[in-house]
């Protein structure tokens, strides 16, 4: 049974009698315009979105802004234990 399947198959696929088959295939210039159009405008389009919707939720940044903000010298002072004036 694998021999009559090999002996289908395997010449067949030895020979292309197709006439389509017979040059090797070459993009032209649409085709190749047509692709990097397609990369530049997910570029576009992924560009357009890093800008208007934020990284940061809302929330995130509403929540940050309750923290009583502090100077480098503040924390300094802090950490050091010294006195702060």
């Amino acid at each position: 049974m694998w021999l009559e399947r090999f002996l289908i198959v395997v010449p067949s696929l030895g020979h292309k009698y197709l006439p389509y088959s017979w040059g090797t295939y070459r993009p032209r210039p649409v085709e190749l315009l047509i692709t990097a159009s397609t990369f530049a405008a997910m570029c576009l389009l992924y560009t357009l979105f890093a800008k208007f919707v934020p990284i940061i939720s809302i929330w995130e940044l509403k929540v940050g802004e309750q923290e009583p903000h502090e100077t480098a010298h503040e924390r300094a002072a802090r950490v050091l234990g010294e006195a702060h004036p």
